[in-house]
């Protein structure tokens, strides 16, 4: 039997679910309400999570062996997808807090919509992978 690293099960996942839609939606109404920026993290979000998806589906087996978050990243970054994702999920938070700086009014909360909303969406997308990932290493 192997444990996936914390980051990489279940009840983490879900734990993070909570704390970025929680800590999303305070920063959205503290912020005056960016749609633009909550749309576009959704958006970049989707596409993170459907990466990391995919770096899983290439190494499944190998994402059990990490003991921290770096070994979790060298992992991602053996897999063709998981490479893409890293560069992609950096670009996508400077392009949100670009666009939340060229924002009228902006300040810390309206930058961190766009991080938050990024996040949320992409740990929910990955969620069933963590489960995936953890029957697979009771066998």
């Amino acid at each position: 039997m192997t444990i996936p690293h914390t980051t990489l099960r279940p009840i983490t996942n879900i734990i993070l679910i909570f704390l970025w839609f929680i800590l999303g939606a305070i920063c959205f109404k503290g912020s005056g309400e960016p749609y633009i920026l909550l749309i576009l993290g959704l958006g970049f979000g989707t596409f993170a999570g459907i990466m990391q998806l995919l770096a899983f589906k290439e190494a499944k087996s190998e994402f059990l062996h990490p003991n921290t978050m770096m070994e979790v990243r060298e992992v991602l970054k053996k897999t063709s997808w998981g490479k893409k994702y890293i560069y992609f999920l950096w670009s996508a938070n400077i392009i949100l807090v670009a666009i939340a700086l060229y924002l009228p009014k902006s300040s810390m909360y309206t930058i961190l919509v766009g991080y938050f909303s990024l996040m949320f969406i992409r740990e929910l997308i990955t969620l069933k992978a963590t489960y995936e990932l953890a029957d697979l290493g009771k066998t």
